[in-house]
């Protein structure tokens, strides 16, 4: 069988791996759960998004680090040069005028304002440099060349979307075990999960905070990733889930991963809003 090739794809834009975490959020849906049996597994469940949003941003701040210590660099060169032309400045003369031909007072101010001008244009050069620094995306294009690197952020970007998803569903189980009081209760296979949500709250939520169609492909990819290798399945195939794919192969991108947190973030704080006026959380 011939082997089908595999490309490790990563979104050319550095600015779309920052952190999607959204701090915001996070004060409204841990003060919603304060005071509630919920609020221990809230807090635990914010923890864990913004754990996946600062490993999605690692790319993002290593690049910005690199350039931030390389214009940190060239900042102690211009001071170290500066100081090299004012030294030159101080102590061409003495030493000249030392030796046997003596600088004359037009030629010493000569030498001065010589000296002087090429303090301003090497600082000039410099601010110039800076700037170029600041403006480009030089890092960023050199690290992706790199395959290992290349390789780390497509993981990464996987296990992110994952982790996302995985806290959901991890705190949609606790509000089960918690409302049952069957702290250690496992909940096997998404119609049963759907069932034990829809006597807690309501048709209505359950369907937007668990078989919603965005949630089911949320769902199945996840799925995918953790059962199927990365590849669409058969029952992913037939939804619009709005995946680049590769050969079969999922191309989990940082602005898919964004995007679930954002759609889930919501839900999330459905859920909170609706188990606070439950007698079995309070």
């Amino acid at each position: 069988m011939a082997e089908v090739p595999r490309e490790t794809y990563i979104q050319p834009e550095l600015e779309v791996y920052q952190g999607f975490f959204d701090a915001k959020w996070a004060s409204e849906f841990t003060c919603v759960l304060k005071d509630t049996k919920l609020a221990d597994t809230g807090n635990d469940f914010v923890r864990l998004w913004e754990a996946a949003s600062s490993a999605r941003a690692l790319p993002y701040v290593m690049t910005r680090s690199l350039q931030v210590v390389r214009g940190v660099g060239f900042d102690e060169r211009e001071r170290e040069t500066d100081l090299a032309m004012r030294f030159i400045k101080d102590r061409l003369v003495k030493y000249v005028n030392t030796s046997e031909e003596e600088i004359t007072p037009p030629l010493q101010k000569k030498i001065e304002q010589t000296i002087d001008h090429l303090r301003t244009e090497y600082s000039q050069y410099a601010e110039y440099m800076k700037e170029k620094l600041r403006g480009t995306h030089d890092h960023w294009e050199r690290l992706v060349s790199i395959e290992e690197f290349r390789k780390s952020v497509w993981s990464s970007e996987r296990m992110c979307y994952g982790a996302i998803y995985y806290a959901y569903e991890w705190f949609l189980l606790q509000c089960i075990r918690i409302h049952s009081g069957e702290l250690e209760r496992s909940v096997i296979g998404a119609k049963s999960f759907g069932k034990e949500l829809r006597k807690i709250f309501s048709q209505e939520l359950m369907h937007e905070c668990w078989t919603d169609r965005p949630i089911e492909i949320a769902r199945l990819t996840r799925n995918a990733l953790v059962h199927n290798g990365g590849r669409v399945n058969a029952t992913l195939e037939k939804l619009p889930h709005g995946f680049n794919v590769d050969n079969d192969d999922l191309r989990i991108e940082a602005t898919d991963t964004t995007d679930l947190y954002k759609l889930l973030s919501y839900r999330a704080l459905k859920i909170a809003k609706a188990a606070v006026s439950i007698p079995e959380f309070r």
